[in-house]
């Protein structure tokens, strides 16, 4: 999560760990989008649009921690 933070140039709060991880000041970021699979675009699955709940969802999701 945190490597989705400093590539995006964001503040993205961890629920993981309990950590805000913020890399807003970044400088040299264009662009950040997400860019979901079409049938996540017609289910209109709004949380995979918000970056931070996307990679929280991610971090629950996964098993392994290395």
């Amino acid at each position: 999560m945190a490597g989705a933070a400093y590539r995006a140039g964001e503040k993205l709060y961890n629920r993981r760990i309990d950590q805000i991880l913020d890399y807003s000041r970044r400088s040299g970021v264009l662009h950040a989008e997400i860019v979901l699979p079409t049938p996540a675009v017609k289910q209109d699955i709004n949380w995979a649009r918000n970056q931070q709940e996307l990679w929280n969802r991610a971090e629950e999701a996964e098993r392994r921690r290395d």
